[in-house]
């Protein structure tokens, strides 16, 4: 076998594993080993086969995901909610072997011959609920290699417990699990929101010690109060999906110091596996809005390599995917980065080695955490008239031409994209604005909406 969940799962002991927050149903480690073990032999037949599965924040998905890492078999992991449209445009561009765990598609399985074998280990989507079939692709190495980088990069030990309550088919969420698991702690599987009561009993009865979130979900934990909760456990707090805004992550720091908590500060991406740099919480509140070094065993380089000058910013490492796939065959195993991505985003490298972001050269946004890719969402809106969109921090500015109007809402937008409440905001405009080639004048709406 190549690089499997034995190298995930190294602690085979009493010690608890798994606990799912809301059923307080729980597994130790010795309990985890053997039920993936059991749940490997039944899924033997998947060996080499790709298999679409919704990624529930249960114990029932961590050891089917588990379970088809060990018997070699390609995994793409989605919204188990994700649409009936959306998951038929994904099969008939992937033919998966099988299907489960959806909300809106019926468990299945395909006969006959679905084309040549994989040979990656997971699939993750890059574009949100927008349709697009583009997904990561990542070997079992690539799984493995992170899960190490962040258990060093942020001090993981067997005595933590994360919350594990980010979406899982989501890199940033995947790696909350993989990660700990990695360093024996305890997961707190939790898929309710933190604007919840429940939520926060959780947080308190299972002694939660580690909370990751990204930029929205920090909104969430201080508008209901988290700093003045009887949390004594939690001490550990970790923030990417996104910019957090600097004088957040400084009130946030200076909240935290007194209880002798702290808050790690991060940037990644899918297509590294999840993330690629680590702000120390000991460089706060001084280097605030840096996203600090490299994870360990990896390099971030400025192309131009010029000291303070704005570049794309390049990164190294084993975490960094094979490849992009659109369709089944895409999924053949080939390294087509090896090792090296360009990530898109624009920063530079100070003086000291810390790394800061300034933008972002590619079209995606990140909505609540999750990438949205702003072509999609003008192309699954063409039918509404002449529009655009722009990134717009956590959500997106949505412009519309005035004689396109009638009918046309924010809250429509999002119904149709899948996207959360509050994460679109339209504009209406006279006229979209296009550049001497006739393409649309990004940049100038981007002016407009800070006007």
């Amino acid at each position: 076998m190549s690089t499997n969940p034995g190298e995930l799962l190294r602690r085979d002991d009493d010690g608890l594993a798994l606990i799912e927050g809301i059923t307080d149903r729980s597994l130790s480690y010795a309990e985890l080993n053997m039920m993936v073990r059991q749940r490997a032999d039944v899924l033997s037949t998947c060996a080499g086969a790709l298999i679409f599965v919704g990624a529930s924040t249960t114990i029932d998905f961590v050891i089917d995901y588990l379970a088809l890492l060990e018997v070699d078999a390609t995994v793409a992991l989605v919204d188990p909610a994700t649409s009936r449209p959306t998951l038929q445009s994904w099969i008939g561009a992937y033919r998966p072997n099988a299907w489960w765990g959806l909300a809106n598609m019926p468990d299945a399985q395909l006969g006959g011959d679905s084309g040549k074998p994989t040979a990656e280990a997971v699939l993750l989507p890059t574009s949100g609920s927008t349709g697009n079939p583009k997904f990561v692709r990542l070997s079992a190495e690539n799984i493995v290699a992170n899960a190490e980088q962040i258990v060093g990069a942020l001090r993981i030990d067997a005595t933590q417990r994360a919350m594990a309550h980010l979406p899982l088919h989501y890199s940033y969420g995947l790696s909350v699990l993989n990660s700990h698991l990695r360093a024996g702690s305890t997961v707190v599987l939790c898929g309710i929101s933190a604007l919840r009561a429940e939520f926060w009993n959780v947080m308190k009865d299972q002694s939660v010690t580690t909370l990751p979130g990204v930029p929205f979900s920090y909104d969430l934990y201080l508008r209901m109060g988290m700093l003045s909760m009887d949390l004594p456990a939690l001490k550990h707090f970790t923030q990417a999906g996104g910019r957090l805004a600097t004088d957040r992550i400084l009130s946030v720091h200076s909240a935290l110091t007194p209880r002798g908590a702290q808050i790690w500060v991060m940037y990644g991406q899918t297509e590294a596996t999840a993330r690629m740099s680590v702000l120390p919480p000991e460089a706060l509140p001084e280097h605030a809005g840096s996203v600090g070094f490299s994870v360990p065993g990896s390099s971030l380089e400025i192309d131009n390599a010029q000291l303070n000058r704005d570049g794309e910013i390049v990164f190294r490492g084993r975490n960094v995917m094979l490849g992009y796939a659109d369709r089944r065959e895409d999924v053949d195993g080939s390294d087509q980065q090896r090792g090296v991505l360009r990530t898109g985003d624009l920063g530079h490298v100070d003086g000291e080695g810390y790394l800061w972001i300034v933008g972002r050269s590619r079209r995606i946004a990140k909505v609540f955490g999750t990438r949205v890719n702003l072509d999609d969402v003008e192309d699954q809106l063409a039918s509404w008239g002449t529009l655009a969109a722009v990134d717009d921090g956590e959500r997106i500015s949505l412009f519309l031409e005035n004689r396109d109007a009638e009918g046309k809402t924010a809250r429509a937008a999002e119904r149709l994209l899948a996207l959360p409440p509050q994460s679109i905001r339209l504009q209406l405009i006279d006229k979209i604005p296009t550049l001497a080639s006739g393409k649309i004048d990004y940049r100038a709406l981007e002016n407009s909406k800070r006007a």
